[in-house]
C-alpha cells in the first residue's frame, strides 16, 4: 500500500505543462498546452489535485500510518516524509503560480470581447501583466515556464486574428477592404513583439538577480525539467518564442498582403484616364490591363483554397495543411503573370508622361499614378522619361526666370509701379499676389511627388536646386522687404489721408446756370485704396500664419484702428450716392418742365443750402456736419 501511495504522489508531483506541436510524442508526466487559458487551468487543476492528497494524508487514519511507520523504524518511513515534504512545496507552488496566472485570464476575456483589429490598446496591459508574473511569481520564474507561457499566448493571438480576419473569406472582399484588414491585423501582432522586445531589453539587466534555491527547492525539483537555475534573468529565446506560431503566421500574411498589394494597384486603373493627344487610347489600354487583371485574380480566388482547415488545433501548426501548400504554387503563377502586365503598364505610362508637354500637367499624372509608381512596379525601362521630365523642368524654369527677370530690372528703377497688378489689387498688394505666385510657380518645380519618383529613378536630383535657388531669389529680393516697409509706412499715409478725409464729399459739376448744376461724388480714391490695400494685407498676414511664416506679423496698431472705420465710410458713401442720385434726378426736371417755376424760391434756397454743403462737408464730419443733417432732411 505505501509504494502505491508512494508511486501515484509522485507521479502527480511530476506532471508539468508544456507546449508541444507534436501531441503524439507527449510523455505521460506531461500536460500538453496550447492556450493562455490550458496553461492557468494545469495549475488550479493542480492545486486541486495536490490539496486533496494533502487533505488525505492529514487525516487520522493516515497520521496512524506513519506513526506506525515511525514506531518499527520502516525502511518506507524516510521516503514517505520526503516525498510528504514534496508535496507541501508543491502545494504551495501551486497556490502561489495559480494566483498570480489568474488577472492573465482577465486580459484573454477582453481580446475575446472586442474585435482583433480594434484591440491595440489591450496589448500593453497584457505584455505588463506577463510582467507582473514573472516578477512577482517567485515560483515561476523560470525560462522555460515562461516559455511555455509566451508561447500559449502567441498562439491565443494567432487564434484571435484567425477568427476575426476570416482568411477563407478575404477573396470575397473588395481589395482595399481585404489589404486593412490584413494590414491592422500584422500591426497589432507587430505592436505585440516590439512591446515584449521593448520589455525584455528594459528589464533583463535590471532585474534582480534570483538568489539560489534551498535545499527543499534543489531536492524537489532536481528530478523536474522544470528546474530553474539559481541566478536568472528575464530572457526568453525569440525563435522558440514567436518561430512556431507568431512568426509563421506573420510570414503567411506578408504574403497574402502582397497579393492584395497588388490588386489594390491595378484594380484602380478603371477608375483613371488619361489627356493628352492619345489620351482615349491610352485609358482604353488602361481598361485593358485592368480587365486581364480582374482574370488572373478571379483564377486565383476561384482555386477556392480552403483556409479553414488552418484553423489551429491542439499539437498543430498554422497553415501547415495541403491548401497552403497549393496557394503558394497558386501564388507563384499569380506573380508571373503579374510581371507580364507589369510591363504593358510601364510601356502605357512611358507614353503618357511622353504626351504631356508642361509641368502641371506633369506633375497631375504623377500624382494620380502616384500609388502605382512609387511601388515596386518601377523599372529600369521607366527611366527614359527623365530626358523628357528635366526638358520640361528646363523650360518651365527658363519661363519663369524671362517672366520675373525685366519685372525686377524694372522695380529697381520705377519701384511697386513695375510690377503689373492682377485684377483691381492695389498697389501693395498686387506686388505680394505677383510674388506669391511665382514662389508658388517654383514650389510646383520641387514638389515631393515628381521629385520623389525622379529620386527613385536616378538617386539625385541635381535640377531641383535651380527653382529653389529662385524661391530664395524672390524671397530675399527687395521687392518682399519694399512691401514692407510699406506696411510700415501706411500708418504716416493715413495721417496724410486724414487731408483726404478733409475733402468735400461731393461738388457741383458747373454746365451753366444755378438750375442746371449736378453733383458729382469725390469718391477719395486714395481712402479707400488704403482701405482695400488694409484688407488685402489682413488676408496675406492670415495666409502666411498658416504655412507659418512671420512676414507681415508685426502689424501698426494705427492700422487696425483706420480699419474699424472701414464700415462708417462706406456708408457715408452710400447716403451720399443717394443724395446725389436723386438730386441731380429732380434737376433733371425742374430743366425740363416750366411748372417749378412757381416754387422758384423753394428751389434756390434748397439749392444754397446744397451749396453750402459742397463747400463744408467732408468725409471726416460727414456724421457731425450739420448741412449734411439738412441736405438729408
Amino acid at each position: 500500500m505505501i509504494i502505491n501511495w508512494l508511486a501515484k504522489i509522485d507521479g502527480v508531483l511530476k506532471e508539468k505543462s508544456e507546449y508541444n506541436v507534436d501531441a503524439k510524442r507527449v510523455k505521460i508526466d506531461i500536460i500538453n498546452v496550447c492556450l493562455p487559458i490550458h496553461e492557468i487551468n494545469f495549475w488550479i487543476n493542480r492545486q486541486e489535485n495536490l490539496q486533496n492528497i494533502y487533505n488525505q494524508l492529514t487525516t487520522c487514519t493516515h497520521k496512524a500510518v506513519t506513526e506506525i511507520l515511525e514506531a518499527i523504524n520502516s525502511t518506507y518511513c524516510p521516503p514517505f516524509k520526503k516525498i510528504f515534504e514534496q508535496l507541501i512545496y508543491a502545494l504551495k507552488e501551486s497556490r502561489e503560480i495559480s494566483i498570480w496566472l489568474k488577472p492573465l485570464l482577465q486580459q484573454t476575456i477582453q481580446f475575446s470581447s472586442v474585435h482583433f483589429n480594434n484591440a491595440h490598446h489591450l496589448i500593453v496591459p497584457l505584455v505588463h501583466v506577463v510582467h507582473l508574473i514573472w516578477s512577482g511569481a517567485g515560483y515561476y520564474r523560470s525560462t522555460t515556464r515562461m516559455t511555455t507561457l509566451l508561447r500559449c499566448i502567441c498562439n491565443f493571438l494567432v487564434c484571435r486574428a484567425q477568427e476575426d480576419l476570416e482568411v477563407a473569406n478575404l477573396f470575397n472582399l473588395d481589395a482595399d477592404e481585404g489589404l486593412q484588414k490584413i494590414s491592422k491585423t500584422l500591426e497589432i501582432l507587430e505592436l505585440f513583439k516590439l512591446t515584449m522586445t521593448q520589455y525584455k531589453v528594459k528589464y533583463s539587466n535590471n532585474q534582480t538577480i534570483l538568489p539560489a534555491l534551498t535545499s527543499l527547492a534543489v531536492e524537489v525539483t532536481k528530478d523536474n525539467n522544470n528546474a530553474f537555475p539559481s541566478r536568472q534573468l528575464w530572457h526568453f529565446s525569440d525563435i522558440e518564442v514567436f518561430g512556431p506560431t507568431m512568426d509563421e503566421f506573420l510570414d503567411q500574411l506578408m504574403q497574402l498582403r502582397e497579393i492584395f498589394d497588388v490588386a489594390n494597384l491595378f484594380l484602380c486603373l478603371e477608375k483613371l484616364e488619361i489627356g493628352g493627344s492619345r489620351g482615349k487610347t491610352l485609358t482604353r489600354m488602361l481598361k485593358k490591363i485592368h480587365s486581364e487583371f480582374k482574370i488572373i485574380f478571379e483564377e486565383l480566388t476561384i482555386a477556392r483554397l480552403d483556409f479553414g482547415q488552418s484553423v489551429p488545433q491542439m499539437g498543430q501548426q498554422y497553415f501547415s495543411n495541403k491548401s497552403w501548400q497549393l496557394f503558394r504554387r497558386e501564388k507563384n503563377v499569380f506573380f508571373q503573370r503579374i510581371r507580364i502586365l507589369k510591363k504593358v503598364l510601364v510601356n502605357v505610362l512611358i507614353q503618357a508622361f511622353n504626351g504631356y508637354q508642361n509641368w502641371e500637367q506633369i506633375s497631375k499624372l504623377t500624382i494620380m499614378f502616384g500609388n502605382i509608381l512609387h511601388g515596386d512596379i518601377i523599372s529600369s525601362e521607366f527611366k527614359v522619361i527623365l530626358p523628357h521630365i528635366f526638358n520640361i523642368y528646363a523650360d518651365e524654369l527658363k519661363s519663369i526666370e524671362n517672366s520675373i527677370n525685366p519685372v525686377l530690372l524694372g522695380f529697381e528703377l520705377r519701384g511697386v509701379d513695375a510690377i503689373s497688378l492682377l485684377g483691381n489689387l492695389p498697389p501693395i498688394a498686387g506686388a505680394l499676389m505677383w510674388i506669391e505666385n511665382y514662389i508658388k510657380r517654383c514650389d510646383a518645380l520641387h514638389a515631393y511627388e515628381i521629385n520623389d519618383l525622379i529620386g527613385l529613378l536616378l538617386k539625385t536630383t541635381p535640377y531641383i536646386k535651380r527653382s529653389v535657388n529662385i524661391k530664395l531669389f524672390l524671397n530675399e529680393h527687395p521687392i518682399p522687404s519694399h512691401v514692407g516697409y510699406n506696411v510700415f509706412v501706411l500708418p504716416s499715409m493715413i495721417e496724410e489721408n486724414n487731408e483726404n478725409k478733409q475733402e468735400d464729399g461731393f461738388a457741383f459739376n458747373d454746365d451753366g446756370g444755378m438750375n442746371n448744376k449736378m453733383l458729382n461724388i469725390h469718391p477719395s480714391y486714395e481712402l479707400f485704396t488704403l482701405l482695400a490695400e488694409i484688407n488685402y494685407l489682413l488676408a496675406f498676414r492670415q495666409l502666411c500664419s498658416a504655412e507659418g511664416n512671420t512676414f507681415l506679423n508685426e502689424f501698426p496698431q494705427v492700422l487696425w484702428d483706420f480699419y474699424e472705420e472701414r464700415d462708417d465710410l462706406w456708408q457715408r458713401k452710400i447716403k451720399l450716392m443717394k443724395i446725389i442720385h436723386y438730386y441731380n434726378a429732380v434737376q433733371e426736371k425742374i430743366s425740363n418742365d416750366g411748372i417749378f417755376k412757381l416754387i422758384a424760391c423753394e428751389i434756390d434756397s434748397i439749392n444754397n443750402l446744397v451749396a453750402k454743403a459742397c463747400q463744408t462737408v467732408t468725409w471726416q464730419n460727414y456724421a457731425t456736419n450739420k448741412q449734411s443733417s439738412d441736405v438729408n432732411t
